[in-house]
């Protein structure tokens, strides 16, 4: 039965009379009270278990032993760091040595000069010559590239306006700018082939065209000046 059950029961009995107010409430108190020790049932003793008594073998007996896994003492390989390592000091040693026998032998022989009292011929080293690259001076820069690819836009705008520009100073701009490479140069090709079309047939499409092929060159000349 639940303490719930044993409050109701324990109520009724006392709304009968059966209980009085103060048997109640004793009653009550002690329902409601954690049990004690005292009350709980007893837990029943778990029997220790002792384990059997190994024999020891003493004297000449054979004792058993258990086999244990093989244990591989092999050294592992040098790592190919390492190899690099040695490699690298062994090279510094050989440097080493290939400068220490000159300087040595040549310390020998001033010594031997010395002290014989003889001048000996001063050693000069000989100077290492170190090539220098300069540019040639043919080759435009940047800003001569992109000073000139304006220069060309400006002419062929000249041209589709029908106006008349010099053959030969737009054959040097073209000379100048291909100098650069792609994607300039490609662009210029296709400039120089658009306009011819232009010439050959000046209607609305191939000037389109040839707009779109002077900006396309305008925008790369702009990425040239800009680096």
């Amino acid at each position: 039965m639940s303490t719930a059950d044993e409050l109701a029961k324990l109520d009724a009995l006392q709304k009968q009379g059966v209980l009085s107010e103060a048997e109640f409430e004793t009653a009550k108190a002690r329902l409601l009270s954690p049990p004690t020790p005292s009350t709980l049932p007893a837990t029943p003793s778990v029997p220790s278990v002792q384990a059997p008594a190994v024999p020891t073998r003493v004297g000449t007996e054979r004792m058993w032993t258990v086999p244990s896994a093989p244990i591989n003492v092999a050294e592992k390989p040098p790592s190919t760091r390492s190899k690099w390592i040695v490699g690298i000091l062994c090279a510094v040693l050989v440097v080493a040595i290939a400068i220490a026998i000159p300087v040595a032998i040549h310390a020998y022989k001033a010594s031997q000069c010395a002290s014989n009292g003889n001048d000996c011929p001063a050693t000069t080293v000989p100077a290492i010559e170190v090539p220098t690259t300069t540019a040639p001076s043919n080759i435009p820069t940047n800003m001569q590239v992109y000073t000139t690819c304006l220069t060309y836009i400006s002419n062929v705008a000249t041209i589709e306006l029908g106006g008349t520009v010099s053959s030969s100073s737009m054959a040097n701009d073209v000379v100048i700018i291909s100098s650069y490479g792609p994607p300039v140069s490609t662009d210029l090709t296709t400039l120089q082939q658009d306009l011819s079309v232009y010439q050959s047939s000046p209607n609305t499409t191939n000037e389109q065209t040839l707009q779109a092929a002077a900006t396309q060159l305008g925008s790369d000349c702009e990425a040239i000046e800009g680096a």
